[in-house]
C-alpha cells in the first residue's frame, strides 16, 4: 500500500480516460430506442441528453468539492461516511460495489456479447463472462500497464466513435425529421414518459466521478482530478448530443420505435446508414470500444472495495495485493458479481435497478455539501462562495425527479431497491460494528 502511494500509477491522461470510458459505457448505444418510443420528438430527444450533461456538469462540479474537502479514494462509501456516520458509509459502499459497478458491468458484457455476434461464436452468456474475466486479469496482473492498457481502450473508443459520426454524415441517407422545437414538446417535456426516459440519460452519465474513485493512485490529484472530472463530463455530454443526433439522421423514427432487440439501437443506425454488411462492421467496432468501460468500470469498483477492507479488519482480506500492487481480492470479487448478474438478471432490469440506487446515492452524497457547510461554516468551495450550493441544488432537484418517477412507475424495481438497502445494514451489523 505505502509503495502503491509512493509511485501512484495514474496520471491526468489515464484519470481522464477512466472519466469518459466510464461514462461512455453501453448507455449511449442503447438507450435511443428506448426514449422514442416513450418520447416521439427528436428535439424532446436531444432535450434529454442535454439535461443530463448539464445535471452531470453539476455533479462533476459538486465532487471536486468534495474531493477537496474529504481527499481519498473510495467514492461515495468514503464520504458518505464521514459525512452520515459509519452506518451509512458501509452500506453505501456495499450497495456501489454490487449495483454500481458490478451491475453495470454485467450490462457492459452483454452489449459487448450482442454487438460482437457476428464476429464470435454464437455462444453470448459465455462471450460475455470470458470479456469480465480477461478484463479483470489484465489489471491483476500490473496496476501501471493496466492503466496503461485502459488509455489505449479508451482512445481507441473515441477514434472510432468519431470515426463512425463522420462517415455517417457522408455516406448516410438524412431522415426527414424535423429537430426544431414544436408547441407539444413542452407539455412532452414534462410528462412522465419523459421522466422514465431520463432513467437511460442518468445511466449513461453515470461515471462523471470516476476518478474520485482512484484517488489515492492519481499523481498531483488536487490538480488531476478536478481536471479529469470537468473535461472528461464536457467532452462527453457533446459527444453524446453529436451521437445521438447522427443516429436520429440516419434511422427511421419508425425502425426505432419497432426494434426488437432495443440493445443494438446503434448497429441499426449503422445499418441504415452503410448497409447490413456495413452495420456487422459498425457493431464489431461498438463492440471493442466497449471494452474501455468494462476496462474502467471493474477497476474503478475494485477500490471502493479496497478502501472498505480498509477500514473493517473483517473484511481485510478483500484489500490484499499482489506484488505489483494490484488489489487482487477487490478485483476478483467485483468480477465475481458482475459474472453472477450476467447469469442471473436482464440488460434493461439492470438499467433501471442501477439507475434508481446511483440517484438515490448520489443525492445523498452532494447533499452533504450543506451539511458540512451547516457543520462546519468557514469550509471554502472551489470558486462563488455561497453561490457555489447553486450547482448540488440543481443536481439534487434533477436526481429527485427522477426518483420519484421511477418509484411511482416501477414499484418491484423500488421494492427490490429496497430491500438492497436492508441487505447493506445487516452486513454492516454482522460486519462493521465490531471493527
Amino acid at each position: 500500500m505505502n509503495t502503491l502511494k509512493q509511485n501512484k500509477p495514474y496520471d491526468l491522461k489515464t484519470a481522464t480516460s477512466f472519466v469518459i470510458a466510464n461514462m461512455v459505457g453501453t448507455g449511449v448505444f442503447v438507450s435511443l430506442a428506448y426514449q422514442v418510443a416513450a418520447v416521439p420528438s427528436a428535439f424532446a430527444v436531444l432535450m434529454l441528453w442535454l439535461i443530463g450533461g448539464f445535471g452531470s456538469l453539476c455533479g462533476a462540479l459538486s465532487y471536486v468539492a468534495l474531493a477537496r474537502l474529504l481527499p481519498r479514494s473510495g467514492g461515495e462509501y468514503h464520504y458518505l461516511t464521514q459525512i452520515y456516520g459509519k452506518p451509512f458509509g458501509f452500506m453505501a459502499g456495499f450497495i456501489t460495489i454490487v449495483v454500481g459497478f458490478a451491475a453495470p458491468v454485467a450490462g457492459v458484457s452483454i452489449a459487448f456479447a450482442k454487438y460482437a455476434q457476428d464476429f464470435l461464436p454464437p455462444y453470448p452468456t459465455l462471450i460475455a463472462v470470458i470479456a469480465i474475466l480477461i478484463i479483470a486479469f489484465i489489471h491483476i496482473y500490473d496496476v501501471k500497464k493496466g492503466g496503461g492498457f485502459h488509455f489505449g481502450s479508451t482512445l481507441v473508443k473515441i477514434l472510432l466513435i468519431i470515426a463512425f459520426i463522420i462517415a455517417a454524415f457522408i455516406w448516410g441517407t438524412p431522415q426527414e425529421l424535423s429537430f426544431a422545437p414544436r408547441p407539444q414538446d413542452m407539455e412532452l417535456m414534462l410528462s412522465a414518459p419523459f421522466a422514465v426516459s431520463f432513467v437511460y440519460v442518468i445511466y449513461s452519465y453515470t461515471g462523471w466521478n470516476a476518478s474520485v474513485y482512484i484517488l489515492d493512485e492519481v499523481q498531483d490529484p488536487e490538480r488531476n482530478i478536478p481536471i479529469s472530472i470537468l473535461f472528461g463530463t464536457i467532452f462527453v455530454t457533446a459527444l453524446y448530443l453529436l451521437l445521438n443526433y447522427t443516429f436520429l439522421y440516419v434511422t427511421p423514427m419508425n425502425d426505432l420505435v419497432n426494434l426488437a432487440d432495443k440493445e443494438k439501437v446503434s448497429q441499426l443506425a449503422a445499418t441504415s446508414a452503410f448497409g447490413v454488411e456495413g452495420g456487422k462492421v459498425v457493431g464489431l467496432v461498438i463492440a471493442i470500444g466497449l471494452i474501455a468501460a468494462l476496462s474502467s468500470m471493474i477497476v474503478t469498483g475494485s477500490r471502493v472495495a479496497k478502501v472498505i477492507a480498509e477500514d473493517y479488519p473483517k473484511l481485510a482480506w478483500m484489500g490484499q495485493t499482489n506484488e505489483k500492487g494490484a488489489p487482487l481480492m477487490a478485483l476478483s470479487v467485483v468480477s465475481g458479481l458482475a459474472v453472477l448478474f450476467v447469469l442471473t438478471a436482464t440488460f434493461e432490469w439492470v438499467i433501471t435497478y442501477a439507475s434508481l440506487i446511483i440517484s438515490i446515492f448520489g443525492t445523498f452524497t452532494i447533499l452533504g455539501l450543506f451539511v458540512l457547510k451547516y457543520k462546519q461554516p468557514n469550509i471554502q468551495f472551489p470558486f462563488g462562495g455561497r453561490l457555489f450550493l447553486i450547482f448540488p441544488t440543481i443536481f439534487i432537484l434533477i436526481n429527485s425527479w427522477i426518483i420519484v418517477y421511477v418509484i411511482s412507475s416501477q414499484p418491484i424495481v423500488a421494492l427490490v431497491s429496497a430491500a438492497t438497502f436492508g441487505v447493506g445494514f445487516l452486513l454492516y451489523l454482522v460486519l462493521g460494528k465490531q471493527q
